[in-house]
């Protein structure tokens, strides 16, 4: 039985099944790759501060150019496909596997062309997404905000290009969603900085119109986090417990904190970029790490206590909800 088992290559295992290497085939997969890409040129130069074009020129060929005043590392202008190798440069390596041609050159000092055509009898593609490229590229460019993608497709009869930078990260979700707010938030909370090698975006707001339901979007390095873990938890934790000692001080006897009130007016938009991250669920959605959840309950601790001693208005009204005289049904 053993001697049946044949142990392929590292590109032949890719080549095999390019799906479970890009966690799709046909354009999800392609879009993973440049997805991949440019995240591994992110890591690769140690930098954001890149301007990434993807061009699809036809059916099959297309084009990925990368400017950085970075150096562009020896893996990206030569990838390999050796077994050892490709876990240090996955995508770049995935790439050289499946192509027909691909040529990568260093054009002037701060300019890389990757022009590639797939080997369509491994990796076959009718049509790329444009949409979903689109959609792809937009979050990457919030996330990565010292970043500029570009997103051409020449492949119909009129040029379709699409430009994203978002040099305030995630805080454009977060106005997003409070101005599609009939209510504006008035009790606010952000923080942008470092805790123990970890970069956070954290903003927090409650709106004020009738009964509005939790909006929450966090993130965790490129990853939706959409079932929250870590940093939601540990966010929401510093709020209740901010609340709680300032109603104890302040001998607030008709004020019960309950932690289902907090979730409605809720708008909380978060991200966090390190290393070493565990994710968990069946999909893999969820932040796990408790210094994550120490470090953001604490900070947001502190944060509560300081805006409802220096917002004594702002604060009474959101407060206002707890107060079990009142007949507020969980309402601003």
């Amino acid at each position: 039985m053993k001697e049946k088992i044949q142990q392929l290559s590292g590109e032949e295992a890719i080549r095999k099944r390019p799906g479970m290497y890009l966690g799709w085939v046909g354009s999800k997969g392609l879009i993973n790759l440049v997805k991949g890409i440019f995240l591994d040129s992110v890591e690769q130069m140690n930098t954001e501060q890149i301007f990434f074009h993807f061009t699809i020129i036809n059916n099959n060929q297309y084009q990925i150019v990368i400017k950085s005043d970075a150096n562009f590392t020896e893996l990206m202008l030569n990838p390999t496909t050796e077994t050892e190798h490709i876990r240090d440069n996955f995508h770049f390596s995935v790439l050289k596997a499946l192509s027909n041609k691909l040529n990568i050159k260093k054009r002037e000092k701060n300019k890389l062309l990757i022009k590639w055509s797939f080997d369509q009898t491994v990796f076959p593609i009718k049509r790329v997404d444009f949409v979903h490229l689109n959609e792809m590229a937009t979050q990457m460019a919030y996330l990565h905000r010292k970043s500029e993608i570009l997103i051409s497709d020449e492949s119909k009869k009129y040029l379709n290009q699409s430009f994203y930078s978002y040099p305030e990260g995630i805080r454009y979700i977060y106005e997003r969603c409070k101005i599609e707010a009939l209510g504006k938030p008035k009790f606010e909370i952000e923080f942008e900085g470092e805790i123990n090698d970890n970069v956070y975006q954290i903003f927090l707001g409650y709106r004020t119109d009738w009964h509005p339901p939790t909006q929450i979007a966090s993130f965790a390095n490129e990853i939706h986090t959409v079932c929250g873990g870590s940093l939601v938890d540990g966010i929401l934790e510093g709020l209740i417990s901010g609340c709680r000692k300032h109603v104890k001080d302040s001998k607030l006897e008709n004020h019960k904190i309950k932690k289902k009130k907090f979730n409605n007016g809720l708008i909380l938009v978060c991200t966090v970029k390190g290393k070493g991250y565990i994710y968990g669920g069946s999909f893999k959605e969820s932040l796990i790490d408790d210094k994550i959840k120490r470090d953001v309950k604490k900070l947001i601790k502190q944060k509560t206590i300081e805006f409802i001693n220096q917002n004594e208005e702002k604060a009474n009204k959101f407060l206002w909800r707890f107060d079990e005289t009142q007949l507020t049904s969980g309402i601003m």
